[in-house]
């Protein structure tokens, strides 16, 4: 699909351009998207296209809205407003087209959440009650983000200030009828990285008649550069052959020996293993 330049100068019979500005979900009502025509016509039971998924769906009715009437009209033109009810596939800042003539609006930038807060309801009864409620707010407002922190057990909701949280946390108790919503502050969860490079070595010799056993190890530590992932181990024997089955064990054994040792978790780490046996001792380090 190509798309080109395409000037909206309010004219009802040009190509329809329209955006979803605003997402309402109410528990009584449903979900309601307020639309703002820029282009052309958009009429009731007519066939839309969403170009930001290459998705064409069909609307039902359309209403003009002036406090809380709700009036059905057949259609709004250009520079009129108007709301579509369960309009689904499209989410706040989505642009309203043809296939015929595809047009894409700017992209809205929304403002990026930087308070976070623990959300917590007073029995698990209310959980899922929570999830479905917090997922209906982040549709309406594309500033507010919930996560899960897996890491530490706790649920996570991001905003614009403080105010906008307590704002929510008062609609989730008295539009969703959730009682004894809590915003705490979240567990932090800390870790250590390695700085420098580092260099073990161990030494293994035993002598019972013959030839007799003899490795030496060598773990080498340093920066791994990707912080997201906790270790990296790679080996490089040289001396002798060293059976591969040694290989995921030491990595495994040395990646939570370093996790024993520190305070917090360690990530960003690399380790690098190298081994030098002989008459088919095995090496280890500890």
């Amino acid at each position: 699909m190509t798309m080109s330049c395409f000037d909206c100068i309010y004219d009802e019979k040009d190509f329809l351009a329209a955006r979803v500005f605003k997402t309402v979900s109410d528990p009584y009502l449903g979900k309601y998207s307020f639309v703002k025509v820029y282009s052309g016509t958009l009429k009731a039971d007519s066939m839309i296209f969403n170009p930001s998924y290459d998705m064409e769906t069909k609307i039902g009715r359309i209403y003009k809205v002036c406090g809380k009437e709700y009036t059905p009209v057949d259609s709004i033109v250009a520079g009129d407003i108007g709301a579509i009810p369960k309009l689904n596939g499209f989410s706040t800042g989505d642009t309203i087209s043809t296939k015929v003539k595809p047009i894409k609006l700017d992209t809205i930038e929304f403002a990026v959440p930087y308070t976070v807060k623990r959300i917590v309801v007073d029995n698990k009864q209310n959980e899922e009650k929570l999830s479905q409620a917090l997922a209906k707010i982040m549709e309406e407002d594309k500033t507010v983000l919930c996560e899960n922190d897996v890491e530490n057990g706790q649920r996570l909701i991001k905003g614009i200030g403080e105010q906008q949280l307590e704002i929510i946390v008062a609609r989730l108790e008295n539009q969703y009828k959730i009682p004894q919503v809590q915003l705490t502050a979240p567990k932090v969860s800390y870790k250590e990285t390695i700085c420098a490079e580092a260099t073990a070595r161990c030494r293994y010799k035993k002598q019972s008649g013959g030839h007799g056993q003899f490795a030496e190890v060598q773990i080498t530590f340093s920066p791994s550069g990707n912080r997201e992932k906790d270790y990296v181990f790679e080996t490089a024997v040289v001396g002798g052959a060293v059976s591969q089955k040694l290989f995921p064990g030491s990595g495994k054994g040395n990646c939570r020996k370093c996790q024993d040792r520190t305070a917090y978790r360690v990530s960003g780490g690399r380790l690098k293993g190298s081994a030098d046996r002989r008459r088919g001792a095995s090496g280890g380090f500890e």
